[in-house]
């Protein structure tokens, strides 16, 4: 997950024999599976000093969406005050 997690940064689609097998998998292993490790669709954040915020997503079908969020903007500043928050316990 953790690779997949960084290769939202590189590419325009991402491709993880886990990923797939997931997604084809019954929801009740599914439900299992993301429970222990976590969704399989997910965003990662750069987060500017200057305050505009850079999203990429993971969707179902393996693209990546890269979005920006203006400095100020509502979505920027909710990335923002998110990543303030300590993080939560397994």
């Amino acid at each position: 997950m953790f690779l997949a997690r960084m290769d939202l940064f590189r590419k325009d689609r991402v491709h993880y024999p886990v990923l797939e097998a997931v997604r084809e998998v019954t929801p009740e292993s599914r439900a299992r599976f993301e429970e222990r490790y976590g969704s399989i669709t997910f965003s990662n954040h750069i987060i500017s000093a200057e305050g505009w915020v850079e999203a990429y997503t993971l969707h179902e079908d393996g693209t990546v969406e890269r979005t920006f969020h203006e400095a100020g903007s509502e979505e920027a500043e909710h990335v923002r005050g998110e990543a303030r928050r300590p993080p939560q316990a397994w």
